[in-house]
């Protein structure tokens, strides 16, 4: 579908949103909804959580005015000092993509948000016991553990997890793997490592 389609579309729910049309904003998010959670693709349960706060920042800026219609076309006035209101380069759906995507890249670089990740890539069925302890709990288990590892690990789970890198970007990075599998593989052992090392500590607590 030609994108004029999506934006003639979106032209009324920028109408009627701003209105104060209840149903359109419904509307608005059944229409957005599967598109951007299907485009976002990661966890369900941030992805939900980044949609939600990105929806809500396009209707807060349609009702304010900020986001509005001219000559027929979607206008934008960016919230920055000195900023110069213009037409919008792309469609309110991939706006929320992009608000979503600056949201997970922020994410990524929380302390929290990575154990939590790192959680959840270290346990499973085997573990069940590790995964009811408190969050506090497990965020200390985790961060004791790293601290045990090699630099070599902490270095490749820290551009993996932290920085976010793709393994491309780490080979290019650390210029010390000669392939993409060969990085996969050193990855998998130091996430391995790791688990073994929450595992010990957390049987070590258990037993005091």
């Amino acid at each position: 579908m030609p994108i004029f389609s999506f934006l003639s579309r979106e032209a009324q729910f920028v109408q009627r949103i701003h209105a104060g049309e209840r149903k359109a904003e419904q509307e608005f998010f059944d229409y957005c909804y599967e598109y951007c959670m299907r485009t976002q693709g990661g966890d369900a349960f941030y992805s939900q959580d980044r949609f939600q706060d990105a929806l809500i920042q396009i209707w807060t800026e349609i009702q304010d005015g900020r986001i509005y219609l001219q000559d027929g076309k979607i206008w934008r006035q960016p919230k920055s000092k000195g900023a110069v209101a213009a037409p919008m380069s792309c469609t309110l759906r991939s706006f929320i993509i992009d608000i979503c995507k600056k949201q997970a890249a922020k994410e990524s670089r929380n302390p929290i948000v990575v154990v939590k990740t790192l959680i959840r890539d270290i346990t499973d069925d085997d573990f069940e016991a590790f995964g009811r302890e408190e969050e506090e709990e497990k965020l200390r288990i985790v961060h004791a553990s790293i601290e045990e590892m090699s630099e070599h690990c902490r270095e490749i789970l820290t551009l993996y997890y932290v920085d976010g890198l793709t393994l491309e970007q780490i080979m290019l990075k650390r210029n010390a793997h000669t392939s993409k599998d060969g990085l996969k593989t050193s990855k998998s052992k130091c996430l391995q490592r790791l688990r073994d090392l929450v595992i010990t500590t957390y049987i070590a607590i258990q037993a005091l």
